[in-house]
Formats: structure tokens, C-alpha cells, sequence
């Protein structure tokens, strides 16, 4: 009689026959194909998957489905704001999400998401919505998104943006 052990090893009751081979451990497409017959907990139990199979969506932390980095929702959200950056203003995107089924909160937590300290999907369309308006009025656009991110970064801290009539700017001694 063959069963196993608590350390998840065959284990072989009977004595040896002549001329047998000792019993190993089978190949491992052979446990897993045994894993699929097990009910699911006993499956994950026995044959823990890679951490890697079950990602996280870099926006919004839900689950994104095997291998993806981002759920279908917040993909549609950042083909969106991809596809149409720079061409309309902020009232028709959010025309454009509501006509997608998305909420307020949906869209926000997606354009506010920071990844590996990059700029965020919110400071690209502001920097590109606003180099389109300088493009408009004749003059050069150079706002990049991370001119964008520091402004908002230093209106978060407390400190101010801008500077008022007779001081100097900041970093101009």
C-alpha cells in the first residue's frame, strides 16, 4: 500500500518484490494533473500556485487576472484618457466615462494612481491639455508631465506654486 506522508512523500507499506524497482515520487505534471481532481482548497493546499499567476492591478488593487498587470476595467480607462489626451477638455472625458459606465471614483482612482514614482495618468492629460492650449495660441507648449507632478507635489506640501509681484522666484539668488 502506497499513501502519503505528512511531508508530502510516497510512501511504500509493502515489502519489495524481487526484481522491483523502488517506487518514487511521480513527475510533477503528473501531480498537478492529480491536483486538478482534488476540490480547489485541498488543491491549494497540496500544490500551492506561483505568486506569480494571481496579480494585482497596478491601479486599482483587484485582482487583474493571471500574468496581467491591469483588470480589463482600468485598462478600458487608461485606453480612454490614451486615445483622446490632448484632444478634448475635462468636461468631455468625463462626458465620455459616463457614456463608458465608470464612476467618478473609478476614473479618479486610476488618473491618481502613481507607479514607481512616475507622473500620474492625471498629470499627462494636464501637461498635454496644456501644451494643446499654448500649441492654440502660437506659442511653444513645454510642460511635461513631471513639471506637472512637481507643481502639484509642492501645492500639496504646503508651499506655493507660484510666487507674487517683486519677489524673486524660488532657486534665483
Amino acid at each position: 500500500m502506497i499513501f502519503r506522508s505528512k511531508r508530502s512523500q510516497l510512501v511504500n507499506t509493502q515489502p519489495p518484490t524481487a526484481g522491483a524497482l523502488p517506487r518514487s515520487e511521480p513527475p510533477c505534471n503528473l501531480r498537478i494533473e492529480r491536483a486538478w481532481l482534488l476540490t480547489l482548497a485541498a488543491a491549494q493546499a497540496c500544490y500551492p500556485a506561483p505568486v506569480f499567476l494571481f496579480m494585482r492591478c497596478i491601479y486599482c488593487q483587484t485582482r487583474a487576472g493571471v500574468l496581467r498587470r491591469v483588470c480589463p476595467a482600468c485598462a478600458r480607462i487608461v485606453a480612454v484618457v490614451e486615445g483622446l489626451a490632448g484632444r478634448f477638455g475635462w468636461t468631455e472625458l468625463i462626458d465620455i466615462f459616463a457614456g463608458e459606465g465608470f464612476t467618478k471614483a473609478e476614473v479618479d482612482r486610476v488618473l491618481d494612481a502613481e507607479i514607481e514614482g512616475a507622473p500620474t495618468l492625471r498629470d499627462r492629460l494636464t501637461s498635454c491639455m496644456a501644451n494643446e492650449l499654448m500649441k492654440g495660441l502660437g506659442m511653444p507648449g513645454r510642460q511635461s508631465p513631471e513639471d506637472v507632478r512637481r507643481v502639484r507635489h509642492g501645492l500639496a506640501s504646503g508651499g506655493q506654486a507660484t510666487w507674487s509681484a517683486g519677489e524673486k522666484p524660488p532657486g534665483n539668488t
